[in-house]
């Protein structure tokens, strides 16, 4: 090469990559060490962990490429001397701590309790976030996105049959009945056996915090990096499930985190949200008339071409009917 590093700038730059290392090397610790506590009995416990992993894979994201583009200078510009320096110790990666904590999180997404519901949630988004959208995109699809509809439906996603980790029954249950294999679900391979339904059971509060978390998480995904990748399948469907919640009987926080979404929706696919207000702007309910349009004067920047028009085919008929029935009913 015509560049060459002196050797000053070579132990600058060993220098560098130890400090990256040991940074990614802490990160790693703290992301192996919580991804078991999220299933917790002890709820502080399970949702510090949940933060704590969030926080390890933020970090293991920014430190991966920089001693990826580390290495890369010394061995392109390194020389000789370069080349004769001891091996560097391998450094944790991000994609396989995102692979190892996304079972623990999605049986997060199946508590009971609601603060570990809403955690998870986040962790989920952060999760999509940092590996991007493409090496996500199947598992979103099949595994999480049927537990955020129950969410968005029910307030729970807790099943008959299945417990929490943190709820008394478990404890008293006997061990061989905790823990199951349960691939089938999209639960990574964990459910907590035992126990009666809890969807219901749930305060309103609580069913619009656990709507108002899944809501956030869908937003945080569409705007991820290949957000297309992720979700390509499910625009229509998530930009469906989040309309009933610009109804002003919901609640504020609800509303607005409605609004964000179908914004996010939009930025992905357009048209799709678009003909989605059409089909329900002949035919809505009054407490949606103004927040729908709010929606849809967010898009009025495009092209005028590009807008679907009255002769263009409707998607589905009777999507205002459905507006009409709180989700769940």
């Amino acid at each position: 090469p015509l560049l060459v590093l002196t050797a000053g700038q070579l132990e600058d730059s060993e220098l560098r990559f130890r400090r990256l290392h040991a940074a990614a090397v802490v990160a790693g610790a703290a992301a192996d060490a919580a991804t078991p506590l999220l299933l917790s009995s002890d709820l502080r416990t399970a949702v510090a962990a949940s933060e704590v992993l969030r926080g390890a894979l933020s970090a293991l994201s920014a430190a991966t490429p920089a001693v990826e583009a580390e290495a890369a200078v010394v061995e392109e510009y390194g020389g000789a001397e370069g080349r004769m320096r001891p091996v560097r110790p391998e450094t944790p990666k991000v994609l396989p701590a995102v692979a190892a904590g996304w079972g623990p999180l999605m049986a997060t997404l199946r508590d009971a309790r609601t603060p570990v519901v809403e955690r998870g949630l986040a962790a989920v988004a952060e999760l999509v976030a940092v590996a991007g959208g493409r090496f996500l995109a199947r598992r979103f699809q099949q595994e999480a996105w049927p537990v955020l509809q129950r969410l968005l439906t029910h307030g729970t996603a807790h099943t008959p049959g299945q417990l929490s980790l943190g709820t008394e029954a478990v404890r008293a249950a006997p061990p061989s009945r905790r823990l199951t294999a349960s691939l089938s679900d999209g639960g990574g391979g964990i459910s907590v056996m035992g126990g009666e339904d809890a969807a219901g059971s749930l305060a309103p509060a609580a069913v619009t915090r656990v709507r108002v978390a899944a809501l956030g998480c869908l937003e945080s995904v569409c705007r991820c990096p290949d957000a297309t990748v992720a979700v390509r399948t499910l625009t229509w469907a998530i930009a469906q499930a989040a309309l009933p919640f610009l109804g002003a009987a919901h609640a504020a926080p609800l509303h607005e985190a409605a609004r964000a979404t179908l914004l996010a929706v939009a930025a992905l696919d357009p048209d799709g949200v678009w003909l989605l207000l059409y089909d329900t702007s002949s035919n809505m309910p009054p407490s949606l008339t103004l927040t729908t349009a709010s929606v849809a004067q967010s898009l009025e920047h495009r092209d005028p071409h590009q807008r679907p028009t009255q002769s263009q085919q409707r998607p589905r008929a009777g999507v205002a009917d459905d507006l009409r029935q709180p989700p769940g009913a």
